[in-house]
């Protein structure tokens, strides 16, 4: 596979104009799984009835959603048409009348009129853009969240991953419906993850998806965080509050606005 292939706005064409595709193959989670990440959101802020988040970016909004039937008001954000019009369809299938919005919306350049009581951001979605552009998203997360509110930033665990990393490799998804054959190249120089995934299913001609994802390690995020006014508070591996250790599956952090 050659790294050269996967452009820079990657996510526009993976989210937007190949939404449907990946909601059909890669972004269908199990309600359990949603549940469990947003109970963990909730215990670990402490949040309450009424208080103001953030989810950017939001996807189809799964979390946003859950989030509002705990009475909490949501906004969530994407830059994506498609996915802020399936969050809108979801939102139409719930039976109750929910306290949130979706906005399209660059996690790099948002603006709101209020400030956030948390801001959360799920899913390795840090790490679409250039090193400059990451800072930047961090920036402006910032600068919407109120003085001692909270940023959660779940990824996946860089220092783990390198342990078992190959420069490249290849893997496959199979059910009875489809198989996805996902190619992989490593970077070690720029930690950049290159990804292309092919999908194949009977009688349909095959299709592709791909993104590029910048790894970053704790100390990388620690600096990024503490250089724009925030203070790390707690760090987990997991969303069952397991420790963070090298053996975890996640990287998620947890910090104030200072």
């Amino acid at each position: 596979m050659n790294k050269k292939d996967n452009n820079k706005n990657w996510f526009l064409e993976t989210f937007n104009q190949k939404g449907e595709l990946y909601e059909d193959y890669l972004g269908k989670f199990p309600i359990e799984r949603t549940n469990k990440e947003v109970n963990f959101v909730i215990k670990s802020l402490n949040l309450k009835k009424g208080m103001n988040i953030l989810d950017i970016p939001c996807g189809s909004g799964r979390h946003s959603i859950f989030l509002a039937k705990k009475e909490i008001n949501v906004i969530g954000v994407d830059i994506s048409n498609f996915m802020i019009s399936e969050a809108k369809k979801r939102l139409l299938k719930e039976e109750k009348n929910l306290s949130i919005i979706f906005k399209k919306g660059d996690l790099r350049t948002f603006k709101s009129n209020k400030k956030f009581d948390a801001v959360i951001n799920l899913g390795n979605s840090f790490g679409y853009f250039s090193d400059k552009e990451n800072e930047l998203v961090i920036k402006n997360i910032r600068k919407l969240i109120k003085k001692d509110g909270f940023f959660v930033l779940d990824i996946s665990n860089t220092a783990g991953m390198l342990r078992n990393l190959k420069e490249k490799s290849k893997n496959q998804i199979k059910n009875k419906k489809f198989i996805i054959e996902e190619e992989s190249f490593f970077d070690a120089l720029s930690m950049k993850k290159y990804l292309h995934w092919k999908i194949k299913e009977k009688g349909k001609k095959g299709k592709n998806l791909k993104a590029v994802l910048r790894l970053y390690t704790f100390p990388e995020v620690n600096k990024l965080l503490t250089d724009n006014k925030f203070k790390i508070t707690k760090i987990f591996g997991s969303f069952s509050h397991a420790p963070y250790s090298l053996e975890s599956p996640r990287l998620i952090i947890i910090s104030r606005a200072i």
